[in-house]
C-alpha cells in the first residue's frame, strides 16, 4: 500500500486524481474498507498512457468509452462520486457529442455509472459552449487551474460557469506559494493576512478559493499537511473578510502565471503562449456559483508585473 494514499484517507480528506493511480486507490480502499459515505472519490477519463505511464496524446475512441469506464471501476473497486473528462483532447476531434452521449447513457438506471456525476476538466469556453449546446446531462463542474494569478484571465470560463450553474474546481490553488520564487505583489498581502489569522500563506490561498465560490483540489504525502488541509476545510466561512478577498484579487491581477500541462488550453498543433494575454479589468472577473498535474514535462507561463513573459519547464 502506498502510505501517502492511506494517510489521506485516514485523515478524512481524499479525492483520487491521476496523480494517484486508480489501481493504488482501489488497493487502499480494499485494505482499509472505509464506509463508502465517509469519502469522496473523483476519477478522470484520460488519454491512454504515453511516456512513463502519463496520459498520452491519443484520444479515447467513442467506441471505447464504455470499456474505459468499466476499466476504471474495476481498478477502483467501487463507483466514483464524480467522473471527469480530463481535458478536451481526450475526445476525438469533432466527436464531443457522441462521446458525451456515451457517458450520459452510462449514467442511466442499471448502467455502470448510475448515480455518478459527470464533469469536465481543463475545458475552455469554446469546449464548454459546444458541450452545453447538446448535453442532456449537464456537467456539474469544470476543474481548472484557478488561483489569484489566473483569476482575471479565467474570466470568460468563470462567466460561463456562473451562467450555467457549473461549479468551479480549482487545481493548483497553491501555485503562488509553491511554484514561484518571490510571489510578486501577492506575497506581502498573503503574509499580512496569514499573520493576522495565525495560519500560513497556503491556508490563506485555500480560504480565498473557497471565498470565490470554488472548491480547492490539492494533495500532499505529508501527514501533518494533510491534516492541515482537512482542518482548513472545516474553518468558518467568514474567516476572510471582503477586504481580504479584494486585496488578494487586486494583488493577483498584477501577475499572470499558469503551471499546467502544456496542451490543456491549446488547440492541436498550437504552440504554448510566450507572450502576455491582454489585460482585463478586475471587474471583468465573474465569481462562480457555490470540490493533478503530474506530467513529466509541463509548460509554465508567467507574465511579471513589468509584462515580461517567461517560459519554463518542470516548474
Amino acid at each position: 500500500m502506498r502510505p501517502e494514499v492511506a494517510r489521506r484517507l485516514t485523515s478524512g480528506i481524499f479525492g483520487q486524481n491521476y496523480a494517484t493511480s486508480e489501481q493504488t486507490t482501489g488497493e487502499v480502499l480494499a485494505e482499509l474498507k472505509p464506509e463508502r459515505s465517509s469519502y469522496w472519490l473523483t476519477t478522470k477519463l484520460s488519454n491512454p498512457p504515453g511516456i512513463e505511464g502519463q496520459p498520452g496524446a491519443t484520444p479515447i475512441a467513442v467506441a471505447d468509452v464504455r470499456s474505459s469506464v468499466e476499466g476504471s471501476l474495476k481498478r477502483l473497486g467501487t463507483k466514483p462520486d464524480l467522473l471527469l473528462i480530463h481535458n478536451p483532447f481526450v475526445v476525438p476531434s469533432g466527436e464531443l457529442e457522441p462521446f458525451w452521449r456515451e457517458l450520459e447513457a452510462l449514467t442511466a438506471a442499471g448502467e455502470p455509472l448510475e448515480g455518478v456525476s459527470l464533469g469536465v476538466s481543463n475545458f475552455r469556453p469554446q469546449d464548454l459552449e459546444a458541450l452545453l449546446s447538446f448535453a442532456k446531462v449537464k456537467p456539474v463542474c469544470n476543474q481548472i487551474e484557478y488561483h489569484p494569478w489566473t483569476a482575471v484571465h479565467s474570466a470568460p470560463i468563470l462567466a460561463l460557469h456562473a451562467k450555467h450553474g457549473i461549479h468551479t474546481q480549482s487545481y493548483g490553488p497553491l501555485v503562488p506559494v509553491l511554484k514561484a520564487k518571490n510571489g510578486g505583489a501577492l506575497k506581502p498581502v498573503l503574509d499580512r493576512i496569514a499573520k493576522r489569522l495565525d495560519v500560513d500563506s497556503a491556508t490563506v490561498l485555500l480560504l480565498w478559493v473557497r471565498a470565490k465560490g470554488a472548491t480547492a483540489v490539492s494533495s500532499s504525502g505529508n501527514e501533518g499537511r494533510i491534516r492541515q488541509l482537512s482542518q482548513t476545510a472545516r474553518m468558518a466561512t467568514d474567516v476572510l473578510t471582503a477586504d481580504d478577498v479584494r486585496d488578494i484579487d487586486e494583488a493577483g491581477s498584477k501577475t499572470h502565471y499558469r503551471c499546467v500541462p502544456g496542451r490543456s488550453d491549446l488547440t492541436p498543433g498550437q504552440r504554448p503562449l510566450t507572450t502576455s494575454l491582454p489585460s482585463l479589468p478586475l471587474s471583468a472577473v465573474s465569481t462562480p456559483p457555490t470540490s493533478n498535474t503530474n506530467s513529466p514535462r509541463r509548460t509554465c507561463r508567467r507574465t511579471s508585473e513589468t509584462g515580461r513573459a517567461l517560459n519554463r519547464s518542470l516548474c
